[in-house]
């Protein structure tokens, strides 16, 4: 066996490099910063966990390479998960084609993680499902995802989190409470990924720059 199939296999996991394992309650922070959305993680003491972010060099780069195309219609979008000191630390990639997105999440060896499925219903809302990278189904969430106060369940049924409704605010912030035992990262990215496509389909204070922003709020749990 030669070593360079060694170095995917001795990275630590994700959720161990970003700091989530023992914590429980976090808090789920969507920005727009210089016209590209922003996506912090904390912990409900608003530690900084890590950041997932839109990349528009690489968006750029994905849609003019000459490898396999998109699809026609199709859309390519390439975001970073990026650590408190500013390395980054995995990508995810995605791929909208009408009303669906299908996401890949990735770690900094390029090793998937999950894959994650969000449609939007034809007459409003919206449908999504997780998966493992080898087709194993991995979570479903259930409830309202568009006013983000829903759960998330594994394939028996059980919930492993639970994500509160988010109040509006300068920041639109909302807050992920696992209920159950599971790798922290694949459910924060799942409603992430949920998160993006509301905001597609609502559009963002970016998309509505006359609305007044409502003065910031206490989170509570």
């Amino acid at each position: 066996m030669t070593q360079s199939s060694a170095p995917a296999a001795d990275l630590p996991p994700l959720s161990t490099t970003l700091g989530l394992e023992g914590v429980q309650k976090f808090m789920l922070q969507h920005q727009l910063l210089s016209g590209a959305r922003v996506y912090q993680v904390l912990t409900h003491e608003k530690r900084h966990l890590f950041t997932l972010r839109e990349n528009s060099q690489q968006e750029m780069m994905a849609r003019s390479q000459g490898g396999a195309p998109a699809g026609i219609g199709s859309r390519v979008f390439i975001w970073s998960v990026v650590d408190p000191s500013g390395t980054v630390q995995g990508a995810v990639s995605i791929q909208e084609t009408g009303n669906a997105a299908v996401s890949t999440v990735a770690d900094a060896s390029g090793k998937a993680i999950l894959a994650v499925n969000v449609q939007r219903g034809m007459a409003g809302g919206l449908n999504a499902m997780a998966a493992f990278p080898d087709g194993r189904p991995m979570f479903t969430a259930k409830g309202n995802l568009m006013r983000h106060n829903f759960s998330i369940h594994d394939p028996t049924g059980a919930e492993v989190a639970k994500i509160h409704e988010a109040w509006a605010s300068v920041h639109d912030t909302y807050s992920l409470v696992l209920t159950g035992s599971v790798d922290p990262v694949c459910p924060l990215v799942f409603a992430i990924l949920i998160d993006r496509e509301k905001a597609d389909e609502h559009g963002t204070p970016q998309h509505h720059p006359n609305q007044p922003h409502v003065p910031g709020f206490n989170l509570k749990i």
